[in-house]
């Protein structure tokens, strides 16, 4: 089962399963990860996530970091370009650039 997407990421799941050398066999497209999270621990299938969408996590999934080839994606903050920079906004971007520090030395992996 996938994430469903729209363009250009659609057929992100597809792509990368290819690159990993094998081609998957989708039996659903859910638009929402618990969803997902609930038909994985209903037994009927495995699934990708990327680790920010596994908050919350059902105690009955198994998470399995993917170790090759490792899969990445930029994540943006978009701010008005003359927007007042204001303290709790720039405690925000602290925080958000401290997370991706945290999570790039972890390997983005989920425990």
């Amino acid at each position: 089962m996938v994430r469903s997407h729209r363009e250009p990421y659609e057929n992100a799941y597809e792509t990368m399963c290819r690159i990993a050398g094998f081609e998957p066999e989708i039996a659903f497209r859910v638009d929402d990860y618990g969803v997902m999270q609930g038909l994985v621990a209903a037994g009927l299938g495995v699934s990708m996530a990327p680790a920010l969408s596994l908050v919350p996590r059902r105690p009955d999934v198994a998470v399995r970091p993917i170790s090759q080839p490792l899969f990445t994606r930029q994540v943006s903050m978009l701010t008005l370009v003359d927007g007042p920079q204001t303290p709790p906004l720039a405690d925000f971007i602290d925080i958000l650039q401290q997370t991706a520090r945290t999570l790039r030395q972890a390997g983005s992996q989920p425990d």
